[in-house]
């Protein structure tokens, strides 16, 4: 279960849409799509666990987020919306509480019906970054810090890597 998340970077329907930090990291795409934190999890938890993705909670544009990536059976609760004049509505907890927990008992019943999230390996993960310098800088550390890192730079703000498995999904 996916509880609080966000939307990855640049959803137009997503409260607080980004991908781990909005403060470096811009955009994710893995095999050429767009990504953000619900794919990288669901991915690891299927590889690496075998276990499937079986509700999550956050604003209705996770929901949607995770129903194009994971299928509409997968349980998901809203507990806030992005308005049309871009200000948050929050539910209430008197109504989101209930649903939560109705969520995860109605999820874990049926969790027989769910499968994990296992898209083939190799997977290509392309990171955006800020500018030129937190690529340096984001190359660097990894170059003294996890020195099997298989990406490199593509252009002044991206950087790529071809992962064998889950390793190193996050960039």
């Amino acid at each position: 279960m996916l509880v609080g998340f966000h939307t990855m970077e640049g959803a137009k329907d997503g409260v607080l849409a980004h991908t781990w930090s909005s403060a470096r990291r811009r955009r994710y795409t893995f095999n050429g799509k767009d990504a953000g934190e619900v794919a990288a999890y669901a991915i690891v938890a299927g590889h690496d666990h075998n276990v499937p993705i079986i509700m999550a909670t956050g604003c209705e544009g996770l929901a949607r987020e995770v129903h194009e990536l994971l299928g509409d059976e997968v349980v998901t609760i809203a507990v806030k919306r992005l308005r049309d004049d871009k200000s948050v509505e929050l539910f209430p907890a008197t109504e989101t509480m209930p649903r939560i927990k109705a969520g995860a008992k109605t999820s874990v019943e049926n969790i027989g019906k769910f499968k994990p999230h296992k898209p083939g390996f190799p997977i290509t993960v392309r990171l955006q970054l800020k500018n030129k310098d937190v690529v340096d800088g984001y190359i660097e550390w990894r170059n003294h810090n996890k020195s099997d890192w298989p990406g490199g730079r593509i252009d002044d703000r991206t950087i790529e890597a071809v992962l064998p498995s889950t390793r190193h999904l996050g960039l």
